[in-house]
């Protein structure tokens, strides 16, 4: 049995226990996101070695016969911050958002049999100030989420 089946294998098992009442849910969610950013790390730092390995003898990728092909590809992260125009663009981009998010929040209050998380268009708000009329932006996912915070100790 290979390091994937007993990590699996442990994971169920720890869904099972939380299914029958064994261990509170936000316990193995803490555990689990725990686990989560530690693979992401011991990812992050094998990834050049990995890079390496697959750059040099391709023939020994997927050796665990996971199903996996690895290839190595070219990302480029671009930057734009620099250009004046993107900036102002990006700012007026950003204010945009903001009064159709505004706009859809009081346009559901206004309008309560049409359903805001439903991905319904909900009638357009006109600002009072400058008699602009603002189109809400569409809700297409809305649904809870656990954040969790480091307790500071001290």
């Amino acid at each position: 049995m290979g390091i994937n089946s007993r990590i699996f294998e442990e994971i169920r098992e720890l869904e099972s226990h939380v299914i029958e009442g064994e261990v509170l849910p936000i316990e193995a969610y803490i555990e689990l996101k725990q686990l989560s950013e530690i693979v992401d790390l011991t990812i992050k730092n094998i990834n050049e070695m990995v890079i390496g390995q697959v750059s040099k003898e391709p023939e020994k990728v997927g050796l665990n016969h996971s199903g996996y092909i690895a290839k190595v590809q070219q990302k480029t992260t671009w930057k734009f911050d620099h250009i004046k125009k993107w900036v102002i663009a990006k700012e007026g981009l950003k204010s945009v958002e903001e009064q159709a998010k505004k706009a859809a929040i009081l346009s559901a209050q206004l309008n309560p049999n049409m359903g805001f998380d439903s991905g319904d268009v909900l009638p357009g708000i006109v600002n009072e100030q400058t008699g602009e009329m603002i189109e809400p932006a569409v809700s297409i996912k809305s649904a809870p989420f656990i954040k969790l915070e480091k307790i500071k100790n001290g």
